[in-house]
């Protein structure tokens, strides 16, 4: 192979970023001889030809790996809260971590050419398999959307879900149907009208700002975005599930009716001031039975604290066999052939006993009889010039001044009961 040919090789190597050092070493030495011996030349023509085409490919190569960085960015963002990415996670993992860790200090310092060019470089970001996930980064960052908790939050998953597009949404209900008669030969056919009512979805905002010193950002070695979101997003979860559940209207709950709330809600009562003594066959199966058995076409549920299970789990029919059966699964268990979903915004046994008269603890039925209006899922935006309230309530921070930042997340929705008789809640007496 000549020089010229070589030299052309080489050239392409190094537009590419392909170089390595002998081989820069090499392309200087015979630069360095061509400028010599001006007889052996590569011509100016074939040159930018060559640089075009290593361009075009690099470009080319480039665009394709963050197609399948943008592909691959909803699996991340779910599998972000997975066990896989725990402190005892395998050593691919943690190096996953590491990576993950160093591109988020460069967004949050803004250096988004040095973000970029660690993620063409993240071996896991360049693929777009399930199991090693990818993650987008884009100008647009500070208000994208970080993360849909469905698996997560109850009535995301369970009740019929309503995506508004105004402030306010009403929908008809039915209340009275159609009423039929028997008449004799020439009777008089009456009349019926059924009656409807109607069912507002007012969304209500629910945030969380959470700051940070920017030396944390710098020398953690943590993913502490997704640590941070998977707090948040819980915390979201939960908080919906709690209004859905418990919600009774006020201010502390955005003024939310939940079941425990909205009146027309069946009620059975245990007949004790205490859970444990209100629970047994008969109560449950008046549970079961208290609401219209139209309502029990689709899949109704338990609704219940681990600590109510627990006692549940205790009782045996009278053929000693227990009543609540988990089939292995204790997370997804029957009760008198009805499944159990075990969820903390349920009351625990503890405040129950210690409560008022008439406080619930199991709900029962299909929450697709109830809705979840979003009107705008969890989203999210990095401040860095703001003043905020601090976590004591005494006092602000001011972000710019202080070397801080924080991440601001906001969700607008509401949950409304839409067929109350169709759900049943135990209670203590």
């Amino acid at each position: 192979m000549d020089k010229e040919q070589r030299m052309a090789e080489l050239l392409e190597l190094r537009t590419k970023g392909h170089i390595s050092d002998t081989e820069m070493k090499e392309l200087g030495e015979i630069q360095a001889e061509l400028k010599e011996n001006p007889t052996v030349s590569v011509s100016k023509k074939e040159l930018s030809d060559m640089l075009m085409k290593a361009n075009e490919e690099a470009t080319t190569k480039n665009k394709e790996a963050f197609d399948a960085l943008e592909k691959s960015f909803t699996d991340f963002r779910a599998q972000a809260l997975r066990k896989d990415f725990d402190s005892t996670s395998s050593e691919k993992t943690l190096s996953v971590k590491k990576e993950m860790g160093s591109i988020f200090k460069a967004i949050l310092s803004n250096d988004k050419s040095k973000a970029k060019e660690l993620i063409v470089a993240s071996k896991f970001l360049n693929e777009s398999t399930d199991a090693d996930g990818g993650f987008l980064l884009n100008d647009e960052f500070e208000t994208s959307l970080i993360y849909q908790p469905d698996s997560h939050g109850i009535f995301r998953r369970d009740a019929n879900r309503v995506n508004m597009g105004t402030l306010n949404s009403k929908r008809p209900i039915g209340i009275n149907s159609v009423i039929t008669y028997f008449i004799g030969e020439a009777g008089i056919k009456l009349t019926s009208a059924p009656t409807f009512g109607q069912r507002l979805l007012k969304a209500k905002k629910l945030a969380a700002i959470i700051p940070w010193t920017e030396e944390i950002a710098e020398d953690s070695e943590l993913d502490l975005f997704n640590i941070i979101v998977a707090f948040a997003t819980e915390k979201f979860a939960e908080t919906e599930d709690l209004c859905g559940f418990q919600g009774n209207g006020l201010s502390n709950d955005l003024e939310i009716l939940g079941i425990f709330g909205t009146a027309g809600v069946g009620t059975v009562d245990g007949g004790s001031t205490t859970v444990a003594a209100c629970i047994d066959h008969d109560f449950l199966i008046d549970i079961i039975r208290n609401a219209d058995s139209r309502y029990k076409t689709g899949a109704p549920k338990f609704y219940l604290h681990e600590t109510v299970i627990a006692i549940i789990e205790k009782l045996k029919d009278s053929e000693g066999r227990p009543l609540y059966r988990t089939l292995g699964d204790s997370a997804t268990g029957r009760l008198l052939g009805y499944q159990v979903e075990i969820t903390n915004s349920m009351p625990d046994v503890t405040t129950v006993d210690a409560g008022s008269a008439g406080d619930p603890f199991i709900v029962f039925g299909d929450l697709r009889f109830t809705s979840f209006g979003l009107r705008r899922d969890i989203t999210t935006k990095l401040l860095t010039e703001a003043s905020i309230r601090n976590v004591a309530d005494d006092g602000d921070l001011n972000l710019a001044t202080q070397d801080m930042q924080a991440l601001r997340l906001v969700e607008r929705f509401d949950i409304t009961v839409d067929t109350p008789e169709a759900l049943t809640v135990g209670e203590r007496a």
